[in-house]
């Protein structure tokens, strides 16, 4: 993973143009999508537990463990509405 891809609250990923903004008071899992210009584009409601390494123009990469505590990296198909 390279660490400038690590999302972070209100910052931009370098592979995608859209920010990507945690939903406040929302426990991490609903993410909101701003376009462009700042208007909102739509939102997102991520499995609880895991952990975004990266979003992507199409994708959102993430590390999730299962019931045995093994962490699996998994990848997500996005689509804008």
């Amino acid at each position: 993973m390279h660490p400038n891809r690590r999302p972070q609250d209100g910052r931009r990923s370098p592979c995608s143009p859209p920010s990507w903004r945690r939903c406040p008071g929302a426990v991490g899992r609903i993410w909101l999508v701003f376009g462009a210009e700042g208007r909102l584009e739509c939102d997102a409601i991520l499995p609880e537990g895991l952990d975004v390494h990266e979003f992507g123009p199409d994708h959102l990469l993430g590390a999730q463990r299962d019931d045995l505590d093994l962490e699996h990296l998994v990848r997500y198909a996005l689509r804008r509405p």
